[in-house]
């Protein structure tokens, strides 16, 4: 009976070695599958809530401009009524500055005649005497009608404290320039509003104006603050002294 059982045949090493690598592959493969799709998974899901927080951000800053904008667009409309003069100067006030003016991280609102001259303040009945005939916001309107809301970059005070200017230009009914409507803005409100986010080691987050120039940025750094993205880092341009109200 023993000589007529075969004997199983023995099957190659280097083929079960082959099959063994073969299922180590396959299933190295298919892990390799998931963990790429749980990882591209996490990155959509990373970038569609970075996506949401800078839409979120962007639209609160977007809103308070604007309400500021209104603010000086309305004195600029305001300062052209003719019965502006023949009222008191308290209710002249209330006719021109609404309570944005006051709001927190905002400056005083100026009135400036088509020479500069402050005319207007609309946090005293007696403005200060100043001229600011030199600065890049009241050139820019005297030499252009449409120049719109103009944002300058950010600038110093001799008190070490950090604005951006806002303006708008006031226009004589044939259109010929006759001042300016201006403002500021402190950049502790953009400050204060990133601070409250939190980032990654490799995370950052910047406000720029519409000239490259950094407005804001996260993790703060205060020696990038004024830098343009046009032209070195290395140069900061940011200005010192008091080209607007405060």
């Amino acid at each position: 009976m023993n000589g007529l059982v075969q004997k199983p045949k023995a099957v190659p090493t280097k083929r079960l070695l082959a099959l063994g690598i073969g299922l180590i592959l396959c299933f190295s493969g298919i892990c390799a599958a998931i963990l790429w799709e749980m990882a591209d998974k996490d990155y959509r899901h990373a970038k569609e809530g970075a996506t949401n927080l800078i839409a979120s951000i962007a639209s609160e800053i977007d809103r308070t401009i604007e309400l500021y904008d209104l603010s000086l667009q309305a004195v600029a409309d305001g300062v052209k009524l003719p019965e502006l003069g023949k009222i008191s100067p308290e209710l002249r006030q209330v006719v021109l500055f609404d309570r944005a003016a006051t709001a927190k991280d905002l400056g005083s609102i100026l009135v400036l005649n088509a020479a500069g001259d402050v005319t207007r303040d609309s946090r005293t009945l007696t403005p200060r005497a100043a001229n600011f005939a030199d600065r890049d916001f009241f050139r820019a309107h005297r030499t252009r009608a449409d120049s719109g809301l103009f944002i300058s970059p950010p600038w110093v005070t001799s008190d070490g404290e950090y604005l951006i200017s806002l303006s708008r230009r006031i226009s004589n009914d044939d259109g010929s320039f006759a001042g300016v409507v201006a403002g500021s803005m402190r950049l502790s409100y953009f400050h204060n509003l990133f601070r409250k986010l939190n980032f990654g080691a490799g995370d950052s987050m910047a406000l720029f104006n519409t000239d490259g120039v950094m407005v804001m940025r996260a993790p703060f750094d205060i020696s990038k603050i004024g830098q343009s993205i046009k032209t070195p880092w290395s140069s900061n341009s940011i200005r010192h002294g008091s080209p607007a109200p405060t």
